[in-house]
């Protein structure tokens, strides 16, 4: 093994055919590895003067499994083809110095503003790049092989942290992508991906796999796949399909679009205007505040509308829009004037509109839940369903609502719906919309 030093001065330092340690010293170094599984240090962490400048290095790993640090200042870390997997650890500390010589514990500092620089004959297309956990990867396509298994392979560790990031990639041909490029078309691999980014907005297709990934604020765009995948994403108008599998979605304000594909999934969206679609399977949809449309799809699902509020009797309420689809779905609207959508075909789905105010003292003291009125409610039926087809009768305290089947009797109909607690006026839905116009007077 090879220790090459650098000194004060701007230098070129070149390694052999061992594996080798080039430390670049304080002067802006170019630094190459050549064969082997070589370390490359380019400008240390700075003892003293926290204005000290910090000097900008290029390093090149060459050939073997390399790790490269170039510490503060504008660094260039150049890749080719051949030249393996190479670690990108781009960190820079200050270590403060009293008067009195002592040196106190090291504070981390910008690590500048650093350029992956690619070779001849690669172009953006040769670039396959996804995240791991905080890690950006960046790999060179070959044909059908996956991610982990090229032979060329960059690990940029801790990209998500500002500090310690890549700010763009530069070509030969001289075209260039920022991360936000970069981070705009993510591709995962065949096996359980980990995806922990919030440094800008992701469009990731994860593939298959039992996938997680928390995304952070802005429009994140989420194809997760075939899988048991969880996703999490902060404020934005986001886009996030779950695909088959057991899939469980956060999202928080924005207009979302949420669907869940096939499996037993639970989708949960925060405020906005949000769409949601179960899929396949026995699906939990809860649209959060704001005026979502909520669809459960095939399977017995719950739908929930808006939640009930802690706090300011008077924020308003979304007007939710609930379609069960096919299967035995639970609804719940809550607050606001909620759309109840049924159609022949949809099963016998369970219709629970309440809504609770829990009142909030200044010492922030939560009271009991109170009942309030759930908004003025609809079940809209679908196109071809008259007032002919539709028999109402009151049951106990729950109103009944079943599609004519010739002499099928009310409780045994296969398509109907149980309002439930509809004597409670603050429970009830008010009326009846569509091929529809019976009246609830007199029940």
């Amino acid at each position: 093994m090879a220790e090459l030093i650098g000194t004060s001065a701007d230098e070129t330092l070149l390694g052999g055919l061992e594996n080798d340690v080039i430390d670049g010293g304080a002067g802006a170094d170019v630094l190459f590895g050549g064969a082997g599984d070589d370390l490359l240090l380019g400008s240390a962490g700075d003892i003293g003067s926290y204005n000290q400048p910090t000097v900008s290095d290029t390093l090149s790993g060459g050939t073997g499994t390399d790790t490269l640090r170039g510490g503060g200042g504008d660094d260039t870390y150049a890749f080719d083809r051949g030249d393996g997997h190479d670690l990108i650890q781009d960190h820079y500390y200050y270590h403060a110095r009293s008067p009195l010589g002592k040196i106190f514990s090291p504070v981390e500092q910008d690590g500048g503003v650093d350029t992956l620089e690619f070779g001849a004959g690669i172009t953006a297309d040769d670039l396959w790049v996804m995240v791991d956990g905080n890690d950006l990867i960046i790999g060179l396509r070959d044909g059908d092989t996956d991610l982990y298994n090229l032979d060329d392979l960059i690990r940029w560790q801790d990209a998500n942290n500002s500090f310690r990031g890549l700010e763009a990639v530069t070509f030969a041909d001289g075209s260039s992508l920022s991360l936000a490029d970069l981070t705009s078309d993510l591709q995962g691999s065949a096996g359980d991906d980990f995806v922990d980014w919030s440094a800008t907005a992701i469009d990731v297709d994860a593939g298959a796999g039992n996938d997680t990934i928390r995304a952070g604020d802005g429009g994140n765009t989420v194809t997760a796949g075939v899988g048991d995948d969880s996703v999490q994403s902060g404020d934005g108008a986001d886009q996030v399909s779950g695909g088959d599998g057991a899939d469980t979605v956060f999202t928080g304000g924005g207009n979302d679009l949420l669907s869940g594909g096939a499996g037993t999934d639970s989708l949960s969206a925060g405020d906005g205007a949000d769409t949601l679609s179960g899929g396949d399977g026995a699906d939990t949809l809860d649209g959060g505040d704001g005026d979502d449309l909520l669809f459960g799809g095939l399977g017995d699902d719950e739908l929930r509308g808006s939640a009930g509020e802690i706090g300011d009797y008077n924020q308003p309420e979304g007007n939710d829009t609930l379609s069960g689809g096919v299967g035995s779905d639970l609804l719940r609207g809550g607050g606001g004037n909620d759309v109840y959508s049924f159609a022949r075909g949809d099963g016998q789905d369970t219709v629970h509109d309440e809504y609770f105010y829990h009142a909030q003292s200044e010492l922030g003291h939560i009271d009991n839940p109170v009942l309030q009125d759930g908004g003025v409610d609809v079940v809209r039926f679908a196109e071809g369903i008259s007032a002919s087809d539709v028999w109402v009768d009151l049951i106990g305290d729950d109103l009944v609502v079943g599609l004519r089947d010739g002499d099928t009797e009310l409780l045994d109909l296969q398509d109907r719906i149980v309002i439930q607690d509809w004597r409670t006026a603050d429970r009830r839905v008010e009326s009846f919309e569509g091929g529809c116009a019976a009246t609830l007077d007199g029940l």
